[in-house]
């Protein structure tokens, strides 16, 4: 968990949705370019492999909370029918998604191979601001409060009621 000690090394005049942003951007291009040409087989174990070895190191960096990886299987040409048939990882196939949590704001961004486009568009769907804390809440006592203490003072004084400190056990026999 980050004490956002970081901090002063960004610009105070950047915000916090933006940052978050950043930090999107940096993981997203972090897992296209660790993924772009590792090789691989169409047998769907080392498929897997690969998915969960890459979601466990991606899911490492800061501010990551979910990080979800398909390979397109469908697309996978080496069969290791000979030594040399294996295929290699490039952006066509690769299909993610991630949730990045920095301060009060959660990203959903993807990696999808956009067929018209011809690229592996990288993208944020959904920004959320959640609000972990309104303000800091202050309680002063109203009259009631001081009411209810000069009372209580005043059956002390009166003998109605013996002299406490805190804390307080209470023998309700």
């Amino acid at each position: 968990m980050s004490n956002f000690k970081e901090n002063v090394y960004f610009s105070s005049r950047i915000s916090v949705k933006e940052r978050a942003c950043f930090e999107t951007g940096i993981k997203l291009g972090a897992l296209y370019h660790i993924l772009c040409g590792i090789p691989i087989s169409s047998n769907i174990e080392v498929i897997k492999s690969i998915e969960k070895g890459i979601e466990a190191a991606i899911s490492c960096q800061p501010y990551v909370k979910y990080v979800k990886i398909n390979i397109n299987r469908k697309r996978i040409k080496g069969d290791k029918s000979s030594e040399f048939a294996y295929d290699e990882i490039t952006g066509e196939v690769i299909r993610a998604e991630l949730i990045v949590e920095y301060e009060t704001i959660q990203i959903l961004a993807k990696i999808d191979w956009v067929e018209e486009l011809k690229y592996p568009l990288m993208f944020i769907e959904k920004i959320t601001e959640k609000v972990h804390r309104i303000s800091s809440i202050y309680i002063y006592p109203g009259s009631n409060e001081n009411e209810a203490l000069a009372q209580s003072v005043l059956r002390v004084i009166r003998g109605i009621d013996k002299f406490m400190t805190w804390p307080v056990s209470v023998n309700r026999n």
